[in-house]
């Protein structure tokens, strides 16, 4: 009886003892790229002077609430309509600044330009390279702030 030993490429048992290891060290090299290509943008570099500003902030949306400020907001083709109301006859500017914040990166936040037109609502074209995810939407002055978090691409119609 003669029975033929195939090559080790052409059996199971060194792909298995080989193939592990091998795929670890590729999927920690991976790893490696994605942590230094990206850097982490959650941690704040004044996190103290941020920490006492959450008071004032809390402040304004209390005020806000106050007030009864409220945005009601119409998107249609890349251009945001935006009437604001209140209550109590809080007074608006000619221009608001509508603050576009990611929830995880801070290189992707953007400040939009509200104008307001003849109609008394405010109008502004959002940038086309929003990336997908939850977005907190901001329109504040020194006296009031609203904000919502939504998903992007953001409905046809929401509320601030």
């Amino acid at each position: 009886m003669n029975k033929t030993i195939e090559p080790w490429y052409k059996q199971f048992w060194p792909w298995v003892v080989f193939g592990i290891p091998g795929l670890t060290i590729i999927a920690g090299l991976v790893t490696v790229y994605i942590a230094f290509s990206d850097p982490d943008g959650l941690v704040s570099d004044d996190y103290y002077k941020d920490g006492l500003g959450i008071n004032a902030d809390l402040a304004r949306d209390e005020n806000a609430k106050q007030l009864g400020v409220k945005a009601l907001c119409q998107l249609q083709n890349g251009k945001l309509t935006v009437r604001l109301s209140s209550t109590e006859g809080a007074p608006f500017a000619d221009t608001l600044e509508l603050k576009l914040i990611h929830t995880t990166r801070a290189s992707f936040d953007k400040i939009i330009e509200l104008k307001k037109d003849s109609k008394q609502q405010y109008s502004a074209t959002l940038p086309t390279d929003l990336k997908a995810g939850s977005w907190i939407l901001k329109i504040e002055t020194e006296h009031w702030r609203i904000r919502t978090k939504l998903k992007h691409p953001f409905p046809a119609n929401f509320e601030i």
